[in-house]
């Protein structure tokens, strides 16, 4: 999805440039702005076991079951951001 703009970080506040406008801002830390929602990114089984292994180090291969119950709280999660 292409951004409507780019938001620039400033002293002087927020201000969003178009693509007409992008060349200007260059120098300045840029962010995109869209203005419809992502489309929704599910998280593969390395991202879940990832995330696992943040919260606990010793862990080297999902628990029987783990991967259901994290796409379940993903589904979830879809249910209410889209």
């Amino acid at each position: 999805m292409k951004p409507y703009g780019y938001v620039r970080k400033d002293g002087e506040g927020l201000f969003i440039y178009g693509e007409h406008q992008f060349q200007n801002a260059m120098g300045a830390e840029l962010v995109p702005v869209y203005l419809h929602p992502k489309e929704w990114a599910g998280l593969t089984v390395d991202e879940i076991l990832s995330a696992l292994e943040s919260v606990d180090p010793e862990t080297k291969r999902l628990p029987k079951g783990f991967a259901d119950f994290a796409y379940a709280v993903e589904a979830k999660l879809k249910e209410k951001n889209t």
